[in-house]
């Protein structure tokens, strides 16, 4: 966080995004955690956005943006972590049926093969690799920029992924399309109560309860 509120308007916010995987690097050292095994680094997903002659969005991970312009075009970030994580609910599932929805049980012989895929797919390029800031140096190729003219987009929301659905972040414009559908009826919050609502339905065959979420919304 420091790294990007130190930023100036000379950076860009991809620079910020480099800045700030490097500061997550000398952490990581610091506390002695071999670069070489992302199962053993902290790391997050991160959206960010810089708002000048363009609109710069930079993106790492599973944190998502969408934008509408004034015209009611919609826009929305891809969910490059979307194959992978469709790749490990599947075992989720597939082990919850096995334990007979036992949540404890199943955590026991999901957590290590989950720490395989952490290290297979984790800041790795291909079908189910992805980036994600945890001070490695080939996170940086694998962060995504959009630049979009600043006449383009009237609102801008940057989220992280428990504010929507997984299956709802497939494709752009169905994130899109449904991010806003929601934000109308009641800005963040009906996005968050719609959210609530679905992991509720489908609560007894997840890993979790819920997903952790943040928002911001930016109306020009």
């Amino acid at each position: 966080c420091d790294t990007f509120v130190a930023a100036t308007a000379a950076d860009s916010a991809h620079a910020a995004m480099v800045r700030a995987n490097q500061a997550v690097s000398a952490l990581q050292q610091g506390w002695g955690r071999p670069l070489n095994r992302p199962d053993f680094l902290a790391g997050a997903s991160v959206v960010a956005a810089k708002l000048a002659d363009q609109v710069e969005i930079v993106q790492a991970g599973d944190a998502l943006a969408c934008w509408r312009s004034p015209q009611g075009r919609l826009g929305a970030t891809a969910n490059t972590v979307y194959g992978y994580e469709q790749h490990l609910l599947a075992i989720v599932v597939r082990i919850m049926g096995e334990v007979q929805g036992d949540r404890a049980a199943m955590w026991e012989s999901y957590y290590p093969l989950r720490c395989a895929a952490v290290r297979q797919y984790t800041n790795r390029p291909g079908q189910l690799g992805f980036s994600v800031v945890n001070g490695q140096p080939e996170a940086v190729p694998l962060f995504q920029t959009y630049l979009i003219p600043p006449d383009e987009v009237e609102t801008l929301l940057l989220f992280s992924d428990g504010l929507v659905l997984f299956e709802k972040t497939e494709y752009p414009e169905q994130l899109a399309r449904f991010v806003f559908a929601a934000y109308d009826r009641g800005g963040l919050v009906r996005v968050l109560e719609e959210t609530r609502a679905g992991e509720r339905a489908k609560e007894a065959r997840s890993h979790a309860s819920y997903a952790e979420a943040t928002a911001i919304a930016i109306s020009f």
